[in-house]
C-alpha cells in the first residue's frame, strides 16, 4: 500500500502536479493572512501558471539530474510529449484566465517563465554560491504576493511585505534542502551550492536557523495585529519543517525534498484553512 501511494506522489511531483498544489495552497495562505474573500479563479490561475513553469524547470535541468534524479529524468524522457502538451495546454488556460482578469495579472503570468528561461539560459548563474537559492525563493515569494495584490486591484501593504518576507526565507530553507539531494551533480557540473560547501550537519544548522528565523516573523508580526489570529496557525508548519529536517540524513532524499519538502507549502495553506475555520 505504502508503495503505491509513494508511486502517486511520485508521478505527481515528476509532472509539477504536486508543486502546483503548493501554489495553490500558497496562494490560499497568502490571501487568508491578507484577510481576502477566496476566488476559485485566483486558484486555478495559480494552478494553471505554476505547473508549466516547473516542467520548463525540469526540463531545462535534464542534464544535471541525469546525475542527480536518474528515475526522474527516465519519466520525463518517456512521456516528454505527454509532459510538454499538458504544460502547454496549463499554461494557454493561465493565460486566458488572466486575460479575462486585467493587465497587471496577464503580464505577470506572462513574465513568470521567463524567469526560468533567463536562469537556464545563462548557467554561469547556477555556479555563483547562494544565486539559485536567492533566484527561486525570491521570485516564489514575489508570485505569491503580488498575483493576489493584482488579481483583487489593492496597493502593496505592511501586511504583504512581510508575507513576502516570510515566504522568501521558507523558500530559502526549501531550496538548500534541494541542493543536499543534488550535490553530486552539483559537484560534478561545478554548481556552488550550500551544502557543496558544508557538511550535512552544518547545513541542517542552517535550516534549522532559517526556519526559525521565519517563525520568528511570522509570529511577531501576527503579535502586533499587522496580521490575524490565523497567523498563529500557519506558524505551526514550522514544527512539521524541523521534522523533514531532522530526517535530511536518515531517509531517502528524492522522496523528502519533492514530497516532504514542497509539502510544507500544503501544510502550511492548510493550517490557515484550519485557522479560518476555528477563529
Amino acid at each position: 500500500m505504502f508503495r503505491f501511494i509513494k508511486k502517486i506522489l511520485n508521478t505527481l511531483s515528476y509532472t509539477s502536479v504536486w508543486v502546483a498544489l503548493t501554489g495553490v495552497t500558497t496562494i490560499y495562505t497568502t490571501i487568508s493572512l491578507l484577510q481576502l474573500p477566496v476566488s476559485l479563479e485566483l486558484l486555478l490561475l495559480a494552478f494553471f501558471s505554476v505547473l508549466p513553469v516547473y516542467n520548463l524547470n525540469k526540463i531545462a535541468d535534464i542534464k544535471e539530474d541525469s546525475v542527480n534524479y536518474p528515475e526522474r529524468v527516465k519519466f520525463l524522457k518517456k512521456y516528454r510529449r505527454e509532459i510538454i502538451a499538458f504544460s502547454i495546454i496549463s499554461y494557454v488556460t493561465a493565460l486566458i484566465i488572466a486575460f479575462f482578469i486585467n493587465f497587471l495579472v496577464l503580464l505577470l503570468i506572462i513574465l513568470l517563465p521567463t524567469t526560468v528561461f533567463f536562469y537556464s539560459t545563462f548557467p554561469r548563474l547556477k555556479k555563483l554560491l547562494f544565486i539559485k537559492n536567492i533566484w527561486v525563493s525570491f521570485f516564489w515569494a514575489f508570485y505569491v504576493t503580488f498575483l493576489p495584490l493584482f488579481f483583487y486591484k489593492i496597493t502593496l501593504s505592511i501586511s504583504a511585505i512581510f508575507i513576502f518576507l516570510f515566504i522568501f526565507t521558507k523558500g530559502l530553507g526549501n531550496t538548500i534542502a534541494f541542493d543536499v539531494r543534488d550535490i553530486k551533480g552539483d559537484k560534478m557540473y561545478k554548481i556552488k551550492t550550500i551544502p557543496s560547501k558544508l557538511d550535512i550537519k552544518n547545513t541542517k544548522r542552517l535550516l534549522i536557523l532559517i526556519n526559525v528565523i521565519s517563525f520568528i516573523i511570522l509570529v511577531f508580526i501576527t503579535f502586533i495585529g499587522v496580521f490575524p489570529k490565523i497567523g498563529y496557525f500557519v506558524s505551526l508548519v514550522t514544527f512539521y519543517t524541523f521534522a523533514y529536517i531532522y530526517f535530511i540524513d536518515k531517509t531517502e532524499l528524492k522522496f523528502l525534498t519533492d514530497i516532504l519538502a514542497d509539502g510544507e507549502f500544503i501544510v502550511m495553506g492548510l493550517l490557515a484553512f484550519l485557522g479560518k475555520v476555528l477563529m
